[in-house]
């Protein structure tokens, strides 16, 4: 009973210390006791083996997965959640990165490759480190957490970095055959909802990376109301921000300013802030447009939600979690938690 867990807890405690437990445990497989419940070092035993197998190769994502599963039901998996997440995820890591290939034969087909299997080896890596870092287990992880960094690093981020560096050198400009450019993105995905007269609100999620983009979706799709589908544009270049911004919001020319802040002018208006941002979108004569910050449509009581969609036509929110976490020395590190953050954050925008 739920009613007394606490009490189940301190008597577990004190037979496990009366029965010598942890020396019992310590001539098992952890096979012989995942279906056991009576004492927490159970948990710690088959979190420990699971590491270790992990870590070692001896047992397969699907073994892992499975083995996880069955303690989900314990008294105390949600003592230990993150520590089983990360193994999980870490098993998945090294089973996807074996059936990896790292090559690139043109950017056309780079491209492919990544949107179509690459990104999971980036998902599951996040996943993992964002587990690992929530469990504060690091003596048990850290055999693992080691080989994982060192696998990413060089099995995948150098070499694939290494080829796609190769086939961009060799580029007179900045485009992919069959790409969409992120500047495109206002003609073909808002314009065709105001050809219609249909309104449309458009959340920009700063530092948003493709692979977190495929878990918003398959989160979104777990609603019970909605649909989502997820597609894909190449950036422009220089990559940041003032000018991401600005290209997606309609226009027939970009500039960047030679000044200290590299400020991007939309057909000769200042594209900084989102008022001005509001600016250009009213004056593009796509109907009534508004801008606003997450944080402010997030606080908005029902009531008031309700009438910004009904006296807009189109509708920015601007996001901006995770770039602003990961550009400061001081919080990168929460990089990974900030994803987390900003995927529950956009489900309930």
């Amino acid at each position: 009973s739920q009613m007394h867990g606490e009490v189940f807890e301190t008597l577990s405690a004190q037979c496990a210390g009366i029965l010598a437990i942890k020396k019992d445990l310590e001539q098992r497989d952890y096979r012989d006791v995942l279906d056991t419940d009576y004492f927490e070092l159970i948990d710690l035993k088959v979190l420990s083996e699971l590491a270790d197998h992990v870590h070692n190769s001896t047992l397969s994502a699907g073994e892992c997965s499975q083995a996880i599963r069955q303690r989900r039901t314990s008294r105390w998996y949600g003592n230990y959640r993150h520590a089983y997440e990360a193994i999980d995820h870490g098993g998945q890591f090294l089973h996807a990165l074996k059936q990896t290939k790292v090559e690139i034969e043109s950017l056309e087909q780079g491209l492919a490759a990544y949107v179509a299997t690459q990104y999971r080896i980036d998902q599951l890596y996040r996943k993992f480190i964002y587990h690992c870092r929530q469990s504060h287990e690091p003596t048990l992880l850290e055999p693992l957490a080691r080989e994982i960094r060192d696998r990413y690093t060089n099995t995948f981020l150098r070499p694939l970095g290494d080829q796609w560096q190769r086939h961009v050198d060799a580029l007179t400009s900045w485009e992919i055959p069959r790409a969409v450019s992120q500047h495109q993105f206002f003609t073909r995905r808002v314009g065709k909802f105001r050809e219609k007269q249909q309104k449309i609100v458009v959340v920009i999620s700063d530092a948003l990376r493709f692979e977190a983009g495929e878990e918003l979706v398959s989160r979104i799709r777990q609603e019970n109301r909605f649909e989502a589908e997820l597609d894909h544009a190449i950036t422009k270049l220089p990559s940041y921000t003032q000018l991401g911004m600005a290209a997606l919001l309609p226009h027939k020319q970009l500039a960047i300013n030679d000044d200290a802040a590299a400020v991007v002018s939309v057909d000769d208006q200042n594209s900084a802030g989102i008022a001005n941002r509001e600016k250009i979108l009213v004056g593009a004569d796509q109907g009534r447009a508004k801008t606003l910050q997450a944080e402010t449509l997030l606080a908005m009581p029902g009531g008031e939600c309700r009438e910004l969609i009904r006296d807009h036509d189109v509708v920015y929110v601007y996001h901006n979690r995770i770039d602003k976490v990961g550009d400061v020395r001081d919080t990168e590190k929460r990089a990974f938690a900030a994803v987390e953050e900003t995927l529950e954050e956009l489900v309930a925008v």
